[in-house]
């Protein structure tokens, strides 16, 4: 049986990936790479509102650890990231396992990149 590409109507609203990570790399650094890589594709950047918090008070917070503190978005994916996450969503609708599970690789490299043994 074949599966589908597509449902239509599409029942999914959002769908997520989010990986959590610690890295040895300055954490201010990892939206740097981020941005580095996808400045072109996500050209939309936003600073969220939690970098409006004192950086030493987000550091000791443990609730706070992995929370985004920026946004990167085109006209079909979100990136949210933080110096312990990154996050990959489809927007403003789901477009489908194919394209979806594309973004989600190319978080796993560049995930890859950030948690790397020698950085």
């Amino acid at each position: 049986m074949k599966l589908p590409q597509k449902i239509e109507p599409c029942p999914i609203i959002d769908a997520l990936f989010e990986i959590r990570f610690d890295t040895k790399m300055p954490l201010d650094a990892v939206f740097g790479i981020v941005y580095q890589i996808f400045a072109e594709e996500y050209n939309k950047p936003i600073d969220l509102p939690i970098l409006e918090i004192p950086a030493v008070i987000r550091k000791e917070d443990p609730t706070l650890k992995y929370k985004p503190h920026h946004r990167m978005e085109n006209d079909d994916f979100v990136l949210q990231i933080g110096p312990n996450m990154i996050s990959f969503s489809s927007y403003p609708s789901y477009s489908g396992w194919y394209k979806f599970s594309n973004g989600i690789y190319d978080v796993i490299l560049l995930s890859d990149t950030i948690f790397s043994p020698s950085l």
